[in-house]
C-alpha cells in the first residue's frame, strides 16, 4: 500500500455506552444511561427518557450532549459491490453490524475501528497520513457501506480510514466526507443535535 492523502481526525470525548440494536424503522432507539434516540420533525435527536422534546434545555440535558457527543447508532458492512463479488466466487461476506458512531467536525475522513473492519472483512485499498493529538500516521483505507437509518442516509462505498479509536463506546467517527453531504444542527441548550438532508 502506498500512502494516498492525508486526513485529519478530531478529538473524542469517551464515555460509557451500551450498544444498541435497530429495528426495521425505528422511531425511537435506547442509547443507554437513560437516553434516547428519537426522530421529531423529520430531525434525528438525541433526549433523555420520559422528556418531551419541547422540555429539553435543562443544565443535565446540556452537559450529558457536551460530555458524550453526537452519538448515533448506524449499520456498517462490506459495499454492495464486494459482498456480490464474494457471493460470485463463493464465499460468504460479513454480516451487517449496528454500531455506535460519533459526529467528529474535526475530522476531514470517516474514521473505523480496526476491530471492526476486521470483523467485517474490509480490504485495505490503499493508505493515508492521518494527524491528530498523538501525531501522523500512515493508516489502511478501506471501503465501506454505512446506513443512517434515520434519517435516511446510505453512503455506498464510502472511503474510510482504518484507526486505533480507543473508545468503548463508539467504533466509527462520522468525519466531513460525509457530513459535507448533509445538514448538522448542534443544540446544546437544549442537550439535542440533528442530521437532516
Amino acid at each position: 500500500m502506498r500512502p494516498h492523502q492525508s486526513a485529519w481526525l478530531g478529538l473524542a470525548t469517551v464515555m460509557p455506552q451500551q450498544r444498541v440494536r435497530l429495528a426495521a424503522a425505528p422511531r425511537r432507539i435506547p442509547l443507554g444511561h437513560g437516553w434516547v434516540l428519537t426522530q421529531l420533525n423529520g430531525h434525528l435527536v438525541t433526549q433523555l427518557e420520559g422528556h418531551q422534546a419541547n422540555q429539553l434545555g435543562q443544565g443535565q440535558l446540556t452537559e450529558s450532549l457536551r460530555a458524550r457527543g453526537p452519538i448515533l447508532p448506524i449499520q456498517v458492512s462490506l459495499p454492495q459491490a464486494a459482498a456480490a463479488g464474494m457471493r460470485q466466487n463463493g464465499e460468504v461476506p460479513g454480516t451487517i453490524e449496528e454500531v455506535q458512531a460519533l459526529v467528529d467536525t474535526g475530522a476531514s475522513i470517516t474514521a473505523t475501528n480496526e476491530a471492526l473492519a476486521a470483523r467485517l472483512g474490509l480490504i485495505a485499498t490503499g493508505s493515508v497520513q492521518v494527524g491528530g493529538v498523538t501525531g501522523v500516521d500512515t493508516r489502511p483505507l478501506y471501503g465501506m457501506r454505512i446506513v443512517m437509518p434515520e434519517p435516511g442516509f446510505t453512503f455506498d462505498p464510502i472511503q474510510i480510514v482504518g484507526a486505533n479509536l480507543n473508545a468503548p463506546d463508539f467504533e466509527i467517527l462520522i468525519g466531513r466526507n460525509l457530513l459535507c453531504s448533509m445538514m448538522m444542527t448542534y443544540d446544546g441548550p437544549r442537550g439535542q443535535f440533528a442530521l437532516t438532508k
